[in-house]
C-alpha cells in the first residue's frame, strides 16, 4: 500500500471510529461526557427537530422541543455528580424525593434537556460546534503536510 496516506486516515477515521467524547463541567460538580457530533449530524439533528406540514399549500415549520431534548439527549454518553441541588436549580423543581445523586439514564437526559430553564442545550450544542471546528482545524493541517 505505497499509496496510503496515514494522516489522512486518522482525521477521516478517528473522529468517528473513537467516538471523540469530550467533558465539561456544566455546574460545579455536574460533568457530562459527550460525544462527537459531526457537522452533517449535527444539521441532521436540528432538521430532524422541525415538523413541517403544508397548511393550504403553504409549508409551515415548528419546532418540536420533545423531538429536540430526545435528538439532543443521545449526544449526552453520561454524567457524574448531578445532585438534587443541580435538578432544583436547573428544572425550577424541588428538591423532595429526589436522591442525593441522580444517576445517568438516557431517559433522565431527555427529561433534564425537556425541562431545563438554565441553557443546557447550549452547552451541548457548543460541544457539537467545538467538535466540529477541532475537526476542520485538524484537516486543515492535514492538507498543509
Amino acid at each position: 500500500m505505497k499509496d496510503f496516506d496515514l494522516a489522512k486516515h486518522i482525521v477521516d477515521t478517528g473522529f468517528r471510529e473513537r467516538a471523540i467524547v469530550k467533558t465539561g463541567e456544566y455546574r460545579p460538580g455536574f460533568t457530562l461526557t459527550l460525544k462527537f457530533v459531526d457537522k452533517n449530524s449535527a444539521t441532521k439533528l436540528l432538521n430532524d427537530a422541525m415538523d413541517v406540514k403544508f397548511i393550504k399549500g403553504k409549508r409551515d415549520v415548528q419546532f418540536n422541543e420533545e423531538r429536540y431534548a430526545e435528538l439532543l439527549s443521545d449526544v449526552i454518553i453520561g454524567w457524574t455528580g448531578l445532585r438534587a441541588e443541580h435538578v432544583a436549580e436547573m428544572c425550577l423543581a424541588s428538591t423532595e424525593g429526589l436522591p442525593d445523586e441522580l444517576p445517568f439514564t438516557p431517559e433522565s437526559a431527555k427529561t433534564l434537556l425537556l425541562h431545563d430553564q438554565t441553557g443546557l442545550a447550549d452547552f451541548i450544542v457548543g460541544h457539537m460546534r467545538d467538535s466540529v471546528l477541532a475537526r476542520d482545524s485538524a484537516l486543515e493541517k492535514e492538507k498543509k503536510t
